[in-house]
């Protein structure tokens, strides 16, 4: 994850405010990036009031759902699924249990699949070729001279006629 993303999870695990005073936290696509979900879940119960509100909002499948039929890509995506552990994409499926596990009660999520055609397709091939050049120094760890090969293979993926591409967005709600 960027520098960006490593001080936000830092931050969130020690938060610089006294216990019981927050009516509501919002979290928005950021638990993909942390190493200790459970411990920033705890660290938000700490600082809320009491009868206080945590909604957490991520994506699940980021990078992983999309079929081409490229039998490449999916072993090279498979290989990224593996090891990276900057990134958990499968994250919005495990909220819910990191925030029992932390000790709110009420929890309930919903999730929605984000489909990608048209506008929202070309809008999205602009956001992973953004995410991967971001994420260069990781995919260069994991492919080496076929860093170039995946990002190519990828967007060229989501531009094939029938490729199928979605993520599932998870928003889950606990209470103190």
């Amino acid at each position: 994850c960027s520098r960006t993303e490593s001080q936000a999870a830092n931050f969130l695990n020690d938060i610089k405010i006294e216990s019981d005073q927050m009516d509501l936290i919002i979290s928005r696509y950021v638990f993909e990036y942390l190493t200790d979900p459970v411990g920033v879940c705890k660290e938000f119960k700490r600082v809320l009031k009491k009868d206080g509100k945590v909604c957490l909002i991520d994506l699940d499948g980021v990078f992983a759902n999309i079929y081409s039929g490229d039998k490449e890509l999916d072993a090279m995506i498979e290989q990224l699924k593996l090891n990276v552990p900057a990134l958990d994409m499968f994250v919005g499926r495990k909220m819910p249990s990191c925030l029992v596990e932390a000790g709110f009660k009420d929890v309930c999520w919903n999730a929605s699949i984000e489909v990608f055609k048209g506008k929202e397709l070309e809008a999205e091939i602009e956001n992973n070729a953004q995410r991967m050049k971001q994420a260069m120094p990781v995919i260069d760890m994991l492919f080496g001279v076929r860093s170039e090969e995946f990002c190519e293979r990828y967007l060229n993926a989501m531009r094939a006629p029938g490729a199928t591409i979605f993520m599932n967005k998870f928003i889950v709600t606990g209470c103190k």
